[in-house]
Parts: structure tokens; C-alpha cells; sequence
């Protein structure tokens, strides 16, 4: 006990002087509340502007913003940058192509991106540059020629950039001679019945069928003989193609062909027959179809179905809606479904009354297969009163008003927004229920509610705004995002008013206002980039200011 006193004694005093002595630290900062974490639907790209763009000269210029932004920018920021492009429209392209020359040769691939922008630009001046570029490439940068085709293409088509297209059409490589053929068809000067003659007496193999496509869809009668000889193609796809042509434009040649074809048993070849009688909107040979009306094999069936729907005329009539009855009662419902539909596309809307019948009572798989096919795949005008009768009235699951709401949003009808947003405000709330083993309802009803286009902005701001839960309050400003495009200029206002007031109130939570400054380049306006970025100096956080920054270099 002696010795033990002292050596208390003596801890007691190394514990005062260390605690005098001992170097101060200031008290760690209070943790800002934050949000429960969110995963965004609609979230911008990870966008790391370098030094050069955030330079104060080039922050100050739109000219270099742009070309700076097309230079380093991801996908999404290149995307948005060719849509708001600035108006002094030489000068940028002057800027590109003087970047082209300083790095064509280190980056091949930024050179790429430079010509791909000059097709956006679509400055005259840059013409020369890209004729330049699409004849001269050197064999080994063959997708700098592929991207010059490509770019020349978005320009109106002049005697200069025809024959450029003409020629290479020719070329030896065949990825560029494909690539400038694609042009020539697409080109008005090419695309006379003379012109697709020429090419088809020019071009075999793979390289004729997109000329025998074109000839199909346009119904180029006078092209018949040019697409005779391709019937004896040893290349299986040429000669579909060339059976689908003469079938388009009534020719009988085509007609005995696809005869000789529905006559093989293979399953793979009628299905392939079928397909060309739908694609031609050829009437299908009743004779044939009544003999493969019963054929074992449920996807001949419904290919039958889908080509009697698409090729009966009004001659056929009676006869054709007579074999789609019959399809409509199959044992295969996808064959029952397919003949359904084709014949309520021919106005016999008493097919489908059966599946109206489940869309107003059915539950679990029945109701989702009757969204499916009434609001889906119909659009049946009937569907949306039974649908919402139903939201509105009735109990359910998460589940079963998680299928309603998805049918009710293939009517784009923004009188709906309630339906949906009311769903939203529940999330994070015991109000809110499963529609899935990992989905929620207010997630399902956040992506759904997109569908009903820019209408529904002014509802979905107000939703953030009244939001009760940092849940709620996320989904309604993810669903926001997606809905901003296209507003109306009166709506738009408003909306970025609200956007703007949230970013401003120091009280909010620093991630809601830093999502919310993320949500402005949604509304896919560069008019409110100056707006934003004046925001800057009136927030004091240095992480939202700066983000503020990359945000107007990036897009705006």
C-alpha cells in the first residue's frame, strides 16, 4: 500500500501536465444532415472538366466552351453540346479543323470525334476539309474516311459531294464502298428507277440488298426486270430480298416463288415465306394459308396470322377475318393473342372483349397479360376508363396497381399526373407498398409517369416542393428530369424558378440542392445556363459552386 500511493500519485500528475500541454484541436465540424442514400434513373454522366475548360477566358467564350467540351467531354455532354450549338457557327468549325491538324496524327481517334462534330456543325466552309478527308484518308485511318462519309452525308447533297459518294461507291475496301453506297441510295439524285436499274445491273451479292430494299419499300414498279436476275442468287439472303421486292410491287414472278417456298415443310423456311408476305403487305395464297392453319408448330401459326392481318385486301375480306377467328380460338395464346390483334386492327373489335373483361377484374397474371395486349399493344381506347375505375376505387396490391399504372402510361395523358405522383409522395412512408420482391410501388410509378411527357413538369416540381420524406423527395425530382425536355416556355419558367429557389436556401440539405443543381441541364435549355451559373456566387458552399462551374462547362 505504501508503494502503491506514490505511484498514483505520480500518474495523476503525468495526466494533468499532459492534459495542460497536450496540443489543442478545434472541435470536429457538426455533420450536415443528409439524404438516405438514392440511386437516380436519370443521372447525369461522371463529367471531369480539365483545367484548360474551366479557364476564365474560355468560361467567357461559347465558341471555345463548345469546341473544348467536344474535345474532352463524355458521350452525354457531346450529345447535348451538338444540339445547343453556338451561333457563330464558322468559327467553330475553323476551330475544329484547326485542332484536326495539330492531332490527326498522335489521335486518331479525337480526330474522329473533331470530323464527327463537323457533320453537326454543318458549316459550309468545313466541306472542302471533309471532301479532303473522305478521298485522301490514308488506308490505315479508314475510319477517319468512314466518319468524313458520314459527316458530308448530313449536308444537302451538291453535284460535288454525289459524285464524291459515286466514286467511292467503287472504292476496294468494302466497308467504305458500303458505307458511301448507303448515301447513294439514300440520295434523291439516285433514287429514280433508272438510277436503282443502273445500280442493281452494277452491284451482286450483299452489296445489292439494301438496292432490293429499297426497291420493296418504295414500290419501284419499273425496277422489275433489274430485280429478276437477282432471283437466281446463290446467296440466300439476296434472293429473300429479291422475292420480297417483286412481292411489293404485285410482280408474279414473286408470287410463284414464295409459292415454291410456302410448299417446303421446313418450319424455318415457311416462317422466313411468311415474314416476306408481311414485310411486302402481300396478300398470303388462301389456299396455302387454310392447309398451314393447323400446322403443329405454334410459330408457323402465328407468323400465319401476323401475314394474313398485314396483306388481306378488300377482296378477301370475309375470307381472311374467317382464318383469324379460327386463329383466335388456338391452344398457343400467343398464336390466340396475335390473331386477336390483327383482327381488332381490321375493326372487328368484339375480339377483343375477352381481354377488356380481365383488364376490369382479373388479377396476378391475367390482369398483366390484358395491360399487355389492351393498353400495350392495342391501345384499345376502351382500356384507360377500366384502368383507372380501378386505381381509383378499388383496394389492391402494390403489384396489381403497379401493372395499372404501367398500362395507363401508354395513353400519355397528362390529366393522369395525380395517378402517379400521389404514388410517389408515398415513398419512405408507411403508405407505400411492394410491387415486387425488390421493387416499390413509388418506383414504379416514378419511372411510369415519365411517359406522360413535359405536361406533367409543373405537378412533379410541386411534388418535390411537398415531399415529406427525403425518399419522395428524390423520386419526384428523378421522375422531374425526365420529363423536362420539350416544356412548355410558361412551365419551363416556373419550374426552374422553384429548381433555382431550392438551390439557393442555405437550409436545405446539401445533397438535395447539389441533385437539384444536376437537374438543370435536363431541361435541355443552354438559355439557363448563364442563370445557373450567376447561382454561384450566392451559395456558400465551395463544393456546390464548384460544381456549378463544371456543370456550365460541361454543358452550357
Amino acid at each position: 500500500m505504501k508503494r502503491t500511493l506514490p505511484l498514483l500519485i505520480a500518474l495523476a500528475t503525468i495526466a494533468l501536465l499532459a492534459t495542460a500541454f497536450w496540443p489543442k484541436r478545434a472541435p470536429a465540424p457538426a455533420v450536415p444532415a443528409l439524404l438516405e442514400p438514392f440511386e437516380f434513373a436519370n443521372t447525369l454522366p461522371a463529367i471531369h472538366p480539365p483545367l484548360e475548360a474551366l479557364a476564365a477566358d474560355v468560361l467567357a467564350d461559347p465558341v471555345q466552351r463548345t469546341a473544348a467540351r467536344i474535345e474532352w467531354g463524355p458521350p452525354d455532354v457531346m450529345y447535348w453540346t451538338c444540339r445547343h450549338l453556338p451561333a457563330d457557327r464558322p468559327r467553330l468549325a475553323a476551330l475544329l479543323m484547326a485542332r484536326y491538324e495539330r492531332i490527326v496524327i498522335g489521335s486518331p481517334l479525337l480526330a474522329q470525334r473533331l470530323i464527327d462534330a463537323l457533320g453537326a456543325v454543318q458549316d459550309a466552309s468545313a466541306i472542302p476539309f471533309l471532301l479532303r478527308v473522305a478521298e485522301l484518308a490514308p488506308p490505315e485511318e479508314e475510319h477517319l474516311q468512314l466518319s468524313a462519309i458520314r459527316a458530308l452525308a448530313k449536308f444537302p447533297r451538291d453535284e460535288t459531294i454525289v459524285l464524291l459518294f459515286t466514286r467511292l461507291s467503287a472504292d476496294p475496301r468494302r466497308s467504305v464502298a458500303a458505307a458511301a453506297l448507303q448515301e447513294v441510295v439514300r440520295s434523291e439524285d439516285f433514287g429514280t428507277p433508272q438510277a436503282m436499274n443502273d445500280l442493281l445491273a452494277m452491284y451482286d451479292g450483299g452489296d445489292a440488298i439494301p438496292l432490293l430494299q429499297q426497291v420493296g419499300r418504295r414500290r419501284l414498279v419499273d425496277c422489275a426486270d433489274a430485280v429478276l436476275r437477282h432471283l437466281d442468287s446463290p446467296a440466300r439472303m439476296v434472293k429473300q430480298n429479291a422475292i420480297f421486292a417483286l412481292l411489293a410491287i404485285a410482280h408474279s414472278r414473286g408470287s410463284e416463288e414464295a409459292a415454291r417456298m410456302l410448299d417446303n415443310g421446313d418450319e424455318s423456311r415457311l416462317v422466313e415465306v411468311l415474314t416476306l408476305f408481311r414485310d411486302a403487305g402481300a396478300l398470303l395464297p388462301l389456299e396455302r394459308a387454310r392447309k398451314l392453319i393447323d400446322h403443329p408448330q405454334g410459330e408457323v401459326r402465328k407468323q400465319l396470322a401476323v401475314a394474313l392481318g398485314a396483306g388481306a385486301g378488300t377482296r378477301e375480306d370475309a375470307a381472311v377475318d374467317a382464318l383469324l377467328t379460327r386463329l383466335a380460338g388456338d391452344a398457343d395464346p400467343v398464336v390466340a393473342a396475335t390473331a386477336c390483334e390483327h383482327l381488332y386492327r381490321r375493326g372487328r373489335t368484339e375480339a377483343v372483349q375477352p381481354w377488356r373483361d380481365r383488364l376490369a377484374s382479373g388479377r396476378g397474371a391475367a390482369l398483366r397479360e390484358a395491360v399487355t395486349f389492351t393498353c400495350e399493344i392495342l391501345r384499345d381506347p376502351v382500356a384507360p376508363e377500366l384502368v383507372r375505375a380501378r386505381l381509383d376505387h378499388e383496394e389492391l396490391p402494390g403489384v396489381e396497381l403497379g401493372n395499372l399504372l404501367a398500362g395507363l402510361r401508354f395513353y400519355a395523358d397528362p390529366t393522369d399526373a395525380p395517378r402517379f405522383v400521389r404514388r410517389i409522395l408515398a415513398a419512405g412512408t408507411p403508405a407505400d407498398s411492394r410491387a415486387g420482391e425488390r421493387t416499390w410501388l413509388s418506383e414504379l410509378a416514378c419511372a411510369h409517369v415519365q411517359s406522360l411527357g413535359a405536361a406533367v413538369g409543373p405537378a412533379l416540381a410541386e411534388a418535390v416542393r411537398v415531399a415529406t420524406t427525403p425518399h419522395a423527395t428524390l423520386s419526384a425530382l428523378d421522375a422531374l428530369r425526365g420529363v423536362l425536355k420539350g416544356m412548355a416556355p410558361a412551365d419551363q419558367t416556373r419550374c426552374a424558378e422553384q429548381l433555382f429557389a431550392v438551390i439557393r436556401d442555405a437550409k436545405a440539405p446539401l445533397v438535395l440542392r447539389r441533385e437539384v443543381i444536376d437537374t438543370i441541364p435536363w431541361f435541355d435549355d443552354a438559355a439557363l445556363g448563364e442563370q445557373l451559373f450567376a447561382l454561384r456566387k450566392e451559395v456558400e458552399e465551395h463544393a456546390l459552386a464548384q460544381r456549378i462551374v463544371h456543370l456550365y462547362a460541361s454543358f452550357f
